[in-house]
């Protein structure tokens, strides 16, 4: 069991560090509190390594097709990355607002979606594909995943406090975004995906536009 422990550590560990994963820990640390980000991060990894080796175990060789999930996961991406950017060029002073979800849950929400189907999910089905332990395998796969995400945000936590509030939600707005695009990328079919990049510019530069028409001052 130990070997098992260790070899699936260090597996997800290394295909990890500095993949999406993290940054993304990275960039909600700059967001939310650091207790948020760990609890939310927590409940997103474990629900989704569960589903990996509960399937891995009971059903061998089954692997469904994700790509309908996946194109949503980089629409949602694409949505958080937005909302970052809108909030990093509001000049009003911060207020409470509205959402659906509580922070700890929207990053739950995320890393499950963004996990689904993604290496270390598969990596972890198909080790658990050949082990009589699978608690011990999801044990391991989900420790390196914590510490991955940990490392992520400590670097956010410690950039929040020497980087100016404005340009850190441009800059996790980016990240998601770019993940976003990426998923769209390796997912859409090519025959749909230049239409989708066009629409997707098309809106971000009326949108843009709009902001800017609208943040003109009036002359009086």
């Amino acid at each position: 069991m130990t070997a098992l422990f260790i070899q699936a550590f260090i597996t997800i560990f290394l295909a990890e560090m500095g993949d999406k994963s993290q940054l993304l820990a990275l960039a909600f640390a700059t967001k939310y509190k650091l207790r948020q980000v760990l609890f939310g991060l927590f409940i997103g990894i474990l629900v989704n390594h569960a589903i990996a080796v509960v399937i891995g175990h009971f059903v061998h060789q089954a692997v469904e097709d994700l790509t309908l999930v996946k194109i949503f996961a980089a629409f949602a991406f694409i949505l958080f990355g937005l909302m970052s950017l809108k909030q990093g060029h509001s000049d009003e002073e911060a207020a409470p607002q509205k959402v659906f979800f509580s922070p700890v849950w929207t990053v739950a929400l995320a890393f499950f979606v963004g996990e689904l189907g993604d290496k270390t999910q598969l990596a972890t089905l198909a080790l658990a594909t050949t082990t009589e332990y699978p608690f011990v395998l999801l044990c391991a796969t989900v420790s390196a995943m914590m510490t991955v995400g940990m490392i992520g945000i400590i670097i956010g936590a410690m950039a929040g406090k020497k980087m100016p509030e404005k340009f850190l939600k441009i800059l996790s707005g980016a990240i998601f975004i770019f993940f976003g695009v990426l998923m769209l990328a390796q997912n859409m079919p090519k025959t749909q995906l230049d239409t989708v990049v066009m629409g997707i510019l098309s809106l971000a530069c009326a949108g843009f536009g709009a902001y800017l028409w609208l943040k003109k001052p009036k002359k009086v």
